[in-house]
């Protein structure tokens, strides 16, 4: 699993911006390549995603009204 420890600062961000475009989108590509294995082992964060705003009209019918 991913860990959350990891903190980025500010002047982390800015350091990043930084850097040549080339630069980061490879750590960024090196980051994506990283995080497939995480959501193709943990399915989880599909549970989410799975339902649809007929899910939501429960709680919120408002959202499913026409205007």
């Amino acid at each position: 699993m991913i860990e959350n420890s990891l903190k980025v600062t500010k002047s982390d961000r800015r350091a990043f911006m930084r850097l040549p475009i080339e630069e980061r989108r490879r750590i960024l590509a090196q980051q994506a390549e990283a995080m497939i294995e995480h959501y193709q082992q943990d399915l989880t964060w599909q549970d989410w995603t799975s339902f649809g705003l007929e899910a939501l009209s429960i709680s919120c019918p408002v959202l499913l009204q026409k205007n």
